[in-house]
């Protein structure tokens, strides 16, 4: 993709490179991006490549979605630390 000085994503002449991958979402969140790339004809992929692009061309706006990363980041490995100990005290007595 190349970019144009208004910030403008072009389509590139060289073959298209992916790479599957997995993605875990929060339900709602999930649910909510399914219906926004449901209503605008465009897969989930797509959406989230042109998001991290506009955030890699716009530094402010990187900052704020990172702040909120971390914290959503935060939240998940509590959560993720406490089934951790639920299943070891279950799992030992």
């Amino acid at each position: 993709m190349l970019k144009t000085p208004e910030n403008q994503v072009t389509v590139s002449k060289e073959p298209l490179q992916t790479k599957q991958s997995t993605l875990r979402l929060e339900q709602g969140v999930s649910d909510r991006l399914q219906k926004v790339c449901r209503n605008n004809s465009i897969c989930r992929e797509v959406l989230i490549e042109a998001m991290f692009e506009y955030c890699e061309a716009n530094p402010e706006f990187l900052s704020t979605v990172l702040n909120e990363a971390i914290t959503k980041n935060d939240y998940r490995q509590q959560v993720a630390n406490m089934r951790r100990a639920k299943s070891m005290m279950q799992k030992f007595g």
